[in-house]
């Protein structure tokens, strides 16, 4: 299972900073979200919709996604279905597209008091696995606002982890963009609280998997890694396989002022290939009697 996240920046927040990253060059708040046919102008959203094709993913979880990109995304992607939570604080929210080879089997939309996001959780079919997939978007900001954040992420840990009574979990997936810093340690040298949460409830973090590469800030502006997939194995029977942050060519490309990050869930493979059974030996064939 390939899932991609990625925070496309709602286009009012544009306006505000104007840092979007196209063809290598920051471009202003000129530039259109959605496409307009009549100018011929391309739209940052091509970019978008090309970045995120371009990972062929099962899965795609987004953030900053406004009812306009909503709807207009349920078209470019019509082989997949979708789920979308919008917040009536910034009036975008956070949405699920999953292939339509999926069966969803459960449903809920969280919303949390006085958060200015959504988060979206569904459970889908694959085979006789059922999957659990999150996306969320935290309140970022100043260090006062951290516990709020985090508050956020235990609300939905804890709704993530209630079983459904008619069914067993077999993966839960959380991805989307927690406003937390990879790198970033406090004076006591320990990681972003919402970080260690994550790690204390067993939930192994995509970014942690990638060993001898260099990662590429997600945040484009602040120059962090901020975007995350975590994953955890119910049952221990798969894995984070293969992790992909970006490439030199979609920071030139990125269409947001975030980059975004896709993970390969698979399951483990145990006790290497089986070995082949050995042929029975043939018994030599019996020579006829000889005649008297």
């Amino acid at each position: 299972m390939k899932i991609v996240s990625y925070n496309i920046l709602n286009p009012k927040f544009a306006k505000d900073h104007e840092y979007i990253v196209i063809n290598g060059k920051r471009v202003g708040k000129a530039f259109d979200f959605l496409p307009d046919y009549g100018t011929k102008v391309l739209s940052r959203i091509s970019f978008i919709v090309d970045n995120i094709r371009r990972q062929f993913p099962d899965i795609i979880l987004l953030q900053e996604i406004t009812i306009e990109a909503y709807n207009y995304l349920k078209l470019v992607f019509n082989k997949f279905h979708s789920h979308y939570a919008i917040s009536d604080y910034q009036k975008n929210g956070v949405s699920i597209f999953w292939k339509n080879k999926y069966v969803i089997k459960n449903d809920t939309k969280i919303n949390i008091k006085n958060d200015s996001h959504n988060s979206v959780i569904i459970d889908l079919i694959d085979g006789r696995r059922i999957t659990r997939i999150a996306c969320v978007h935290l309140t970022g900001g100043p260090p006062a606002r951290v516990g709020g954040a985090t508050a956020q992420l235990k609300r939905l840990v804890d709704t993530v982890g209630i079983s459904p009574e008619k069914y067993k979990i077999n993966d839960i997936i959380i991805g989307g963009d927690f406003n937390a810093d990879y790198n970033r340690k406090d004076k006591d040298g320990k990681s972003d609280e919402r970080l260690v949460y994550m790690e204390k409830k067993n939930f192994t973090n995509a970014v942690d998997t990638v060993k001898g590469k260099a990662l590429f800030p997600t945040d484009l502006v602040k120059k962090k890694i901020v975007d995350y997939i975590f994953h955890i194995s119910v049952k221990d029977d798969s894995i984070i396989k293969y992790v992909y942050n970006t490439t030199d060519d979609f920071c030139r490309t990125s269409g947001s002022d975030h980059l975004l990050i896709s993970a390969l869930i698979k399951l483990k493979v145990r006790g290497g290939a089986p070995k082949k059974a050995k042929k029975p030996a043939k018994k030599p064939a019996k020579k006829p009697a000889k005649k008297k």
